[in-house]
């Protein structure tokens, strides 16, 4: 013989382990700058709000935004309306049309319409919709995003990552570089600035420009600089000594063109291809710690 017996509260508690807040830290922590200013965490989910209500119905969202602050809150619009983000290993023509034929209950997103236009485009307005509301949430388990290899070696290969798994790696992100914070292991209430040279859409760009802002302490540059100099120029956009994410390719050069750099809290860059020459020559020039990012995270 069974029975169901009714806890006051089970539904609630059940529920609450199945949804997570879309982005961490409180209000008016910046969460996004550039040479005008800092935008904080409240105005950027108000506008991920806004963003969702007027997004289109469909399965996933291929999110081209070159804007880094505007890839954030349409990836994270997404969410909202329970659709699955997509990647594509370039924004291509061929890129784009490869992803879209696996994936045809899709539509384009983007902030600048690509030329020539993708079927199924939604371009983002240029002043962002507002809306307000409590702290957007999230299933742990809920399919938040599926990049791609670039196909260099065959059809390029799909690499589905959950909103439990993306906070799993953004973790281990922060346990590697807890250092850069003022007080060590324990992060503060300040926020670590971070400026990418690398895009969004790549796994490395995503995990250390994309989620270290919705789960960290961490503000990020809505640009991505190329240049030596623009990338000096994103780095003075900054408050306080920032962390730069970039490539060997970057990396060298910075190192060759002699640029003068503010200070830095750290570098991160992929491996491959990356001397040790390369890396002691910029460690010496620009004195600050410099990290490596294993091959192996990358899409």
């Amino acid at each position: 013989m069974s029975a169901a017996i009714e806890i006051p509260g089970a539904d609630a508690a059940a529920t609450a382990l199945r949804r997570a807040a879309l982005a961490d830290g409180p209000d008016d922590r910046a969460f996004a700058f550039d040479t005008h200013g800092a935008v904080a965490q409240d105005i950027f989910l108000a506008e991920v709000r806004g963003v969702a209500a007027g997004l289109p119905e469909a399965e996933c969202a291929i999110n081209l935004c070159e804007d880094r602050y505007r890839f954030l809150v349409a990836f994270c619009a997404a969410a909202l309306r329970g659709q699955t983000v997509l990647l594509p290993p370039a924004r291509t023509p061929a890129a784009i049309e490869e992803v879209r034929r696996q994936y045809p209950d899709s539509y384009c997103i983007a902030d600048v319409a690509p030329v020539p236009a993708p079927p199924r485009l939604h371009v983002l307005p240029e002043t962002l919709p507002g809306c307000g509301g409590p702290v957007p949430e999230v299933d742990p388990d809920a399919l938040a995003m599926i990049g791609f290899t670039s196909g260099s070696t065959g059809t390029p290969k799909a690499n589905p990552k959950t909103w439990r798994s993306l906070r799993i790696s953004t973790a281990q992100n922060l346990a590697a570089l807890r250092h850069l914070w003022p007080l060590g292991e324990v992060l503060p209430a300040d926020v670590l600035p971070v400026v990418a040279t690398v895009p969004p859409q790549h796994m490395y760009g995503m995990e250390l420009s994309v989620l270290l802002p919705l789960f960290a302490p961490v503000a990020v540059h809505r640009g991505r600089p190329f240049f030596p100099d623009d990338i000096a120029c994103a780095l003075r956009d900054a408050a306080a000594p920032v962390l730069l994410v970039t490539t060997p390719v970057h990396l060298r050069a910075l190192v060759e063109s002699g640029v003068v750099l503010p200070a830095l809290a750290g570098i991160v860059t992929a491996t491959a291809p990356l001397s040790q020459a390369l890396a002691a020559a910029a460690e010496q020039r620009f004195g600050c710690f410099f990290f490596k990012v294993s091959a192996a995270t990358e899409i």
